[in-house]
């Protein structure tokens, strides 16, 4: 099966609540086509995120997959600590 060389684009919206304690996004991405006989690879993601303090970030993001190259539903946590 060839394979195309995909280029990958998205673009995405997000807002900040609280002074910075909350934030949410919205973000779609989409590659051009990679394999011929399948569907082009597009995805919708919602992400939550929060931060407790300034060194602790915490995450949850949810996609849902728009073609059969991609998976119906994913989701993912982090936590990150930065040390400044």
């Amino acid at each position: 099966m060839p394979f195309h060389n995909p280029i990958t684009f998205g673009f995405g919206l997000g807002k900040g609540f609280e002074e910075g304690l909350y934030s949410v996004s919205l973000y779609y991405q989409r590659y051009s086509k990679i394999y011929p006989i399948y569907n082009v690879p597009n995805q919708l993601s919602f992400g939550f995120y929060f931060n407790p303090s300034g060194k602790i970030y915490v995450s949850l993001v949810g996609s849902k997959g728009f073609s059969e190259t991609t998976p119906d539903y994913t989701v993912s946590t982090g936590l990150e600590y930065y040390i400044k």
